[in-house]
């Protein structure tokens, strides 16, 4: 009998789970336990979007937005249901979204590669470094549900790839949707996914052999090994069995695609130009716009082949691809409906320009990212790197990636890493260091990878190699701890305009929202400038006759302020850091559409 298929094994695989959800917590309790002094204003849009879910409303986005989704605010609404509305509980629902995430993470891992390094890799990620676990207590934009979904997505494909399970197909699309509803992030997910399937279609090879492709590229004269890799990457069949006539056919598509791919090339290298030629004016600064109709002409080129060649398959494929799209419809459905129903704004569009990538992100990336997702660098504190604890971090990581240099590597994994950096750098999202929460997709492929070099090193080394790592990883969580710092002194802030009778207010949008949950909204705070979440509160404080002004020491609206309504300055105080006003404002009266100031 097949140990791993017994009873017995069954049951030390759960207790490995349990066990290693029990670290992840422990591990994270520490935070929770701070949850108040750690809460930020993002955070705290998610808790009072979860009390309004418990009042009836059921907003479907995070406040303000269309591409962020509610779903951790109603884990939330659900804990405080079942245990009282808190900032530790409100922290607690990406964790539980965390939890779920090791167990998926578990069972993708096991199927790919064996229970050895399904164990290992579950470890690496429920001990984590400081970046994996303080966001793991986040509850913003997400992540932990991205993490969530995109890994079930993987494991959904990797069992249909196997079995041809319709409903794994059906799950794969549910995961897709929910995944994509709560977070674009999941795209990275999804594009490895689909490049893993597709590859797998063409390839019965379990795995990639890096050292062997090493080995042909070092050798450009060996013509066949090239050969052999180049039909890895499905070159030359795809080449070779594209009819001439379609080639004939699709030439003016093709060449509309490649002119629009330099130009869109040509802008991303020298920043775009803006010139007249025959007095004819011509101007490109959009250059991923132009890959994009590059791209969009090679889709159609694609669709019209595909017609033209293969017109009795279609429906076939149609067919099989019927349960993941109904799949991905039932997940995304929520926002299907907020989208025909209600009018929101658009997401922001981010520009990818290649001349910045390469004088101030990349640099930054080596700098200040790569220490950060190491743990050299402490995740609330991201100004502070430790080189030595970076490097030593980096060393263990290549001492366990290294006997994969000669051995078969899981390509989906690999191509989980490549999507994510893909997307990362020429995506846009890149703007500065802070970026790097985009990059947390990266932890469970480098996981799975580590883990498999672990496994096949002698018990001492790898039992080694993972004491060091953690152990490492925990000073740095403690540490983090240790520096962290209560900057706002919320008690005093609320307790003070409680005092004077102040029911509304303005503050900074990271003092205000946060604010507003601690103090239940009593007083009621909106963000004086940018960023205004939820205009019903602002209104209600417009509305208010005296109004309470919280400002951080330096800020550039203060001087501004002071000279508008000092006449009308009724008290202030002095709260830290902080500088508080109460003055009286005119009531503003709403005619026709226009503010009119009474």
């Amino acid at each position: 009998m097949n140990f791993e298929l017994s009873p017995r094994w069954r049951r030390l695989e759960a207790a490995f789970l349990i066990a290693i959800g029990l670290v992840a917590a422990g591990i994270r309790l520490p935070l929770l336990s701070r949850a108040e002094a750690l809460l930020t204003s993002d955070e705290a849009i998610v808790g009072l979007m979860a009390r309004e879910i418990t009042a009836g409303n059921l907003p479907v986005f995070f406040w303000g937005q269309r591409y962020m989704g509610s779903i951790e605010s109603y884990v939330a609404a659900m804990l405080f249901g079942l245990a009282g509305d808190s900032a530790a509980l409100l922290k607690s629902a990406p964790l539980l979204f965390f939890l779920l995430f090791l167990v998926a993470h578990y069972a993708l891992t096991r199927a790919l590669t064996s229970p050895k390094v399904a164990v290992l890799s579950s470890l690496l990620l429920a001990a984590g470094p400081p970046v994996l676990v303080s966001w793991s207590v986040r509850a913003m934009a997400g992540y932990m549900e991205t993490l969530l979904f995109g890994t079930v997505f993987l494991a959904a494909i990797h069992r249909y790839r196997r079995t041809g399970s319709k409903r794994s197909l059906f799950l794969a699309g549910i995961a897709a949707g929910l995944g994509w509803w709560t977070s674009q992030l999941v795209a990275c997910y999804l594009s490895a996914g689909i490049l893993w399937f597709l590859l797998e279609q063409r390839s019965t090879e379990s795995g990639l052999q890096i050292g062997s492709i090493l080995r042909r590229c070092a050798h450009p004269r060996d013509f066949s090994r090239l050969r052999q890799l180049g039909s890895w990457l499905l070159l030359r069949q795809l080449a070779g069995r594209l009819p001439n006539v379609l080639r004939y056919l699709l030439l003016p598509g093709n060449i509309l695609a490649a002119v629009y791919a330099i130009l869109g090339l040509l802008v991303l290298l020298t920043g775009g130009f803006d010139t007249t030629v025959a007095e004819v004016r011509v101007k490109a600064t959009d250059g991923w716009k132009l890959v994009s109709y590059a791209l969009s002409w090679s889709a159609i080129v694609a669709v019209v082949s595909a017609a033209i060649m293969v017109p009795a398959r279609l429906g076939g494929i149609a067919r099989r691809a019927a349960p993941a799209l109904a799949g991905f419809l039932l997940g995304y459905l929520p926002a299907l409906i907020h989208a025909l129903t209600v009018k929101v704004s658009s997401p922001p569009t981010h520009k990818f320009s290649l001349p910045m990538l390469l004088a101030e992100q990349i640099p930054a990336f080596f700098t200040r990212i790569l220490p950060l997702l190491a743990g050299g660098g402490l995740p609330d504190i991201e100004e502070e790197i430790s080189l030595p604890v970076t490097l030593a971090l980096l060393a263990l990581l290549g001492l366990s990636l290294f006997p994969l240099l000669h051995d078969r590597v899981p390509r989906l994994p690999a191509m989980l890493c490549l999507t994510t950096m893909g997307l990362f750098l020429f995506s846009g999202i890149f703007v500065d260091y802070k970026s790097y929460r985009y990059l947390l997709p990266l932890y469970p492929a480098i996981a799975i990878l580590a883990a498999s070099g672990l496994s096949r090193m002698r018990a001492g080394y790898a039992c080694l190699i993972m004491v060091s790592t953690i152990g490492i990883w925990g000073a740095q969580d403690a540490s983090n701890l240790t520096a962290l710092r209560l900057e706002v002194p919320t008690s005093e802030i609320i307790g003070w305009m409680r005092e004077k009778g102040i029911r509304a207010g303005y503050a900074d949008y990271w003092i205000a929202y946060r604010l507003d949950y601690l103090s239940r909204c009593d007083p009621l705070l909106a963000p004086y400038r940018s960023q205004d979440r939820n205009p019903a509160y602002t209104a209600q404080v417009r509305n208010a006759r005296r109004v309470g002004y919280v400002f951080r020491a330096g800020d550039p609206e203060w001087p501004a302020f002071m000279r508008a309504r000092a006449d009308r300055i009724e008290a202030s105080t002095i709260a830290g850091r902080y500088r508080l006003y109460v003055i009286s404002q005119p009531r503003v009266v709403e005619r026709r559409g226009q503010s009119v100031e009474d």
